[in-house]
């Protein structure tokens, strides 16, 4: 298991102090629902797109 997901590695990136911080960072996700994608713009991403792997099935 990874030490963070990916709305907790947002909130870091948003929290550091150099230019980094404002990168966008957009979320490729197999969970496309709309508690997911809140999650994401909660964390500070700037958008989300559904992995295309999970469309296909």
């Amino acid at each position: 298991m990874p030490e963070l997901d990916g709305p907790g590695a947002t909130r870091r990136i948003r929290a550091s102090s150099d230019e980094k911080a404002s990168i966008p960072i957009i979320a490729l996700t197999a969970r496309a629902m709309a508690a997911d994608e809140q999650a994401c713009y909660g964390a500070g991403r700037t958008g989300t797109s559904p992995n295309q792997s999970a469309l296909s099935k």
